[in-house]
């Protein structure tokens, strides 16, 4: 077995074995589209092969902040527990050994699915520590109640060219007491308007008289063929918080994903954002999924000798 880096005459295998074992990771940056948009220069992508077939891969986003897209071994090629977390080892090793990832990738994040439990052993034992529990949620196709804002509040599409800033800075305001929290930059907003899942009119600013105060989103996730459109983020300013600003923001989200499919939608959220919680499941979400998110600050890696 031997570790090597992602170059193109493996690209199709790869892109086929994150269609294989999707179910077995987080399945957010997995689905057809990300993968069709797939592109070895913007990720960091080390595979582990065995007589030339790959058994195990890892990738991150540059994008994304070190976000993992995924992190499998196959399990069926090791005996021992010992020697399937010594092969997840060599592919870690190997991703933060990369000079880009030693220089300039302070913290490496992944999400994996509370049932995978053998996984999420071996990720503690490579250093990652449990950042935080998220809910992954999902409701039926079907129309929001009324909203009840006043006349003064305002949704607009954003132009991207003019507001990204605006929606960045409504994002960082609100979203920095929560765990997980990352501050984006005007250009990381541009970067996500040309991802494939994005839908330009589903970027909506909430504007009241001539202030935004609100952003919402939706965007287009493709799993196993089906069509779900994926909520958020869904951000209110600190001072427009508690005024039933955020039930209006999803209804009418709702309803704008109900026109351009009609689609069932799919959301995440902390499971300690209690409030959150309990307007989404009010709103007819139910409980799809526990996620673990697992953070690794860029340190060395205790080996195990062979």
């Amino acid at each position: 077995m031997k570790v090597v880096k992602l170059t193109e005459p493996y690209l199709n295998e790869f892109k086929n074995y994150c269609r294989l074992y999707e179910k077995d990771h987080d399945e957010s940056f997995l689905s057809e589209s990300q993968l069709n948009n797939f592109d070895i220069k913007d990720n960091l992508t080390y595979l582990l092969l065995n007589e030339e077939k790959i058994i195990g891969v890892i990738s991150i986003m540059f994008k994304k902040q070190g976000r993992v897209r995924i992190f499998h071994v196959v399990q069926t090629y090791f005996i021992t527990d010992e020697s399937l977390y010594i092969a997840y080892q060599q592919l870690f090793m190997a991703l933060v050994s990369d000079p880009i990832v030693k220089d300039s990738i302070p913290q490496i994040n992944l999400f994996i699915p509370e049932n995978k439990e053998t996984a999420t052993e071996i990720f503690k034992k490579l250093d990652f520590e449990i950042e935080r529990y998220v809910y992954v949620l999902k409701r039926n196709s079907k129309v929001a109640n009324t909203m009840n804002l006043d006349g003064s509040y305002v949704f607009k599409p954003m132009n991207v060219h003019n507001e990204a800033g605006i929606w960045s800075d409504i994002r960082n305001e609100a979203f920095q007491v929560l765990k997980g929290f990352k501050p984006t930059t005007a250009q990381d907003i541009k970067d996500m308007y040309n991802d494939a899942d994005n839908i330009p009119e589903g970027n909506l600013i909430l504007w009241h008289n001539d202030t935004p105060v609100a952003i919402i989103k939706v965007s287009i996730d493709n799993e196993n063929g089906e069509i779900f459109g994926f909520i958020g983020p869904i951000a209110v300013i600190p001072d427009y918080q508690r005024k039933g600003i955020g039930r209006n923001l999803l209804r009418k989200i709702i309803n704008l994903s109900y026109e351009l499919g009609p689609w069932k939608n799919s959301l995440c959220v902390n499971a300690d954002n209690e409030n959150a919680v309990k307007l989404y499941l009010d709103e007819g979400f139910f409980k799809e999924e526990v996620v673990i998110a697992m953070v690794h600050n860029n340190h060395p890696v205790q080996t195990v000798n062979t």
